[in-house]
């Protein structure tokens, strides 16, 4: 079985289609071991105060590139619809 002319054609544009993707993930690739970008945390004040305040300095020595944009709150809020990549919340045991 042989393909059709417009089979032909499906597979010439897909072929330099997957050649585009290839040539992007070869560009994106070369961030892999940096990261670059913002990242938008919330976090409750306890946990900013124990855990992220002494993590900060050395974070951002490790990740320059890194732009933190953190909110300190103590109300819960929908991290997705509020656009944020990630939330810390702390919760004391009563045991």
């Amino acid at each position: 079985m042989t393909p059709t002319e417009a089979g032909y054609e499906l597979i010439a544009s897909l072929v330099s289609g997957f050649s585009v993707i290839e040539e992007g993930l070869k560009g994106i690739n070369r961030y892999q071991d940096r990261p670059i970008g913002r990242l938008r945390l919330t976090v409750l004040t306890d946990a900013a105060r124990l855990l992220l305040a002494p993590a900060l300095a050395s974070f951002i020595v490790q990740y320059p590139n890194v732009k933190l944009d953190i909110t300190v709150q103590d109300e819960f809020i929908d991290i997705v619809s509020a656009g944020y990549d990630e939330c810390h919340h702390v919760v004391a045991s009563t045991a």
